[in-house]
């Protein structure tokens, strides 16, 4: 019965963070021309600047987080070759030849997730290929990465790996498949949460990532099986996404904080810039008409900053 009440007392915690983040963030932004929903500047000149004042920003963490996914592919990597556990993953696989099929692919799956994180410092990096692609672009670039790597992480998996090669029975390839699946699971939270904390992209786009990291564990063991009964299954998967939910509810509630200080900002620059033109303005009037070219040029001061 106890057991019964864990799912209800996490409902309502989810509920209650949830309410309060679009309470606040409504209260943020009920000044400015926003959606309440998204978030997203009515304007699009608008929306496209708050995008490209972060531009750095993404550029820059997207690229940490993907030198951190190589470096821990190449550990791996070489921690399997001096130890000779390249073919059993260290341990992973029993050896055998069946598992020695299994265990190539995942260090191939491995060296996927890496060459897609240099793919991305690569062009972001690069000034022919970056510097072509607008803030958006790059944007939409980096969820794709973080997609992409979400997803080989699921399939790398030893258990399920082995019955996506088409052995129906893993029992006799992995060693451990439930430690494995804990792992795999913590795996995937610490990552999504390290893209909702660290890379600036706006909420609304990180749902690919999101929906791929809640439903690909459940997904699995409900077309391959899982090493698990059910209930720990159930209970995984519960946990997971509830974790991926309040990432995201974190990421709302901080771009709002973003954007309220971006359109502050704005605003400040608008209004100095009118205030210097109004001085320059009444000063020059009082000495004198001012040449046509000189006006002409501070006219195009007075416009607003995106």
């Amino acid at each position: 019965r106890k057991l019964g009440q864990v799912p209800r007392v996490w409902l309502g915690l989810l509920y209650g963070v949830l309410v309060r983040s679009m309470s606040t963030a409504g209260k943020q932004v009920a000044d400015f021309a926003t959606s309440r929903k998204s978030l997203c500047f009515t304007d699009s000149q608008s929306e496209a600047g708050f995008v490209a004042s972060r531009q750095a920003k993404l550029i820059k963490n997207t690229c940490i987080l993907g030198i951190v996914m190589i470096s821990y592919v190449c550990l791996m990597m070489v921690m399997r070759l001096i130890s000779g556990g390249w073919e059993t993953n260290n341990g992973a696989f029993v050896a055998s030849a069946d598992a020695k099929v299994v265990g190539v692919s995942r260090n191939w799956i491995l060296v996927a997730m890496a060459m897609l994180s240099l793919t991305y410092i690569l062009i972001a990096k690069s000034q022919l290929l970056g510097g072509a692609l607008k803030a958006e672009g790059l944007e939409m670039l980096a969820v794709l990465m973080v997609t992409g790597v979400t997803a080989l992480f699921w399939i790398q998996n030893p258990w399920y790996l082995a019955r996506i090669c088409g052995f129906s029975d893993p029992e006799h390839l992995v060693v451990d498949p439930a430690v494995e699946e804990v792992q795999l699971v913590l795996a995937i939270d610490a990552w999504l949460s390290a893209v909702h904390l660290s890379i600036p992209i706006r909420w609304t786009r990180l749902w690919p990532a999101e929906l791929l990291g809640a439903l690909g564990y459940p997904f699995l063991a409900v077309a391959f099986g899982s090493p698990l009964r059910g209930s720990l299954v159930i209970a995984n998967a519960f946990l997971l996404a509830s974790l991926i939910v309040i990432a995201a509810v974190g990421k709302r509630a901080l771009e709002s904080f973003e954007r309220t200080t971006f359109t502050q900002v704005a605003r400040e620059r608008t209004l100095r810039a009118e205030a210097e033109h109004k001085l320059c303005r009444a000063t020059s009037s009082a000495a004198g008409s001012m040449p046509v070219a000189q006006e002409n040029a501070e006219v195009d001061l007075v416009s607003a900053p995106t």
